[in-house]
């Protein structure tokens, strides 16, 4: 039964669990999404700090802002765009 909830939890994972999350992205700022089941997660802003498991099932360590380290599932996790807002004395 356990073995049957994660392989459907790994198949509703969206794109962004399958592309743009792997080994390589520890140290990508993410926000917890806001259908997460805890509400006060929701929102919540961090770093990837660790990656867990293998190709069918994924779980990201995570530092929130408020020095709190928990585990998602890739699906619950928005990359947050790192692109540095431009200068004010840039239009």
């Amino acid at each position: 039964m356990a073995m049957m909830l994660v392989l459907m939890l790994a198949a509703a994972v969206p794109a962004f669990a399958a592309n743009a999350v792997g080994r390589g992205v520890i140290g990508t700022r993410v926000r917890v999404r806001e259908h997460h089941r805890r509400a006060e997660r929701r929102g919540k802003v961090g770093e990837v700090v660790g990656y867990y498991g293998g190709d069918d099932c994924v779980t990201l360590e995570v530092r929130l802002s408020d020095g709190e380290c928990r585990l998602f599932w890739p699906g619950d996790l928005e990359e947050i765009s790192s692109a540095s807002p431009s200068p004010w004395w840039r239009p």
